[in-house]
């Protein structure tokens, strides 16, 4: 039987999506009951008003916990669906198998050839459009084998 190297980066995604849905309703729910209040401050020096929005109540700690799950488990299963590429590829316990996030585009390519360098080659290709206009990633398309 095969090796299903993308098992544990689907259940991280998974789980994420989950906490991500619990954020959804969390932030709803806090903000169905109008914690807030409306200013509009005239500000001369500019003949401008400034409308904002304050606060009345502290935003759940629920909410930021969720998020912050959230976060970590989509950034974790990209490094999980990246080394189970390499796996894939027959890279199996390399070191330099992480999914290459980067600030800007001009640091990619350095990203690509140091800590992602095992990653297969066509992970890099660019992103086909489907005719439905959905994006699909060469990542993906080693997930459904």
């Amino acid at each position: 039987m095969a090796t299903n190297y993308f098992k544990s980066p689907l259940m991280r995604l998974r789980r994420a999506s989950e906490n991500l849905s619990k954020l959804d309703k969390c932030v709803t729910s806090y903000f169905k009951k109008q914690p807030y209040r409306k200013t509009v401050e005239h500000v001369p020096e500019e003949n401008m008003d400034h409308h904002k929005v304050v606060l009345t109540k502290s935003f759940p700690e629920r909410a930021t916990n969720l998020a912050v799950e959230a976060i970590e488990g989509f950034r974790s299963s990209l490094d999980q669906a990246a080394y189970a590429a390499a796996c894939s590829a027959g890279r199996e316990g390399s070191k330099f198998a992480s999914f290459p996030i980067v600030a800007n585009e001009a640091d990619l390519e350095d990203r690509i050839k140091g800590a992602s360098k095992d990653l297969p080659e066509c992970i890099f290709w660019p992103i086909p459009i489907t005719d439905s206009g959905l994006i699909r990633s060469p990542i993906l398309e080693l997930c459904d084998h």
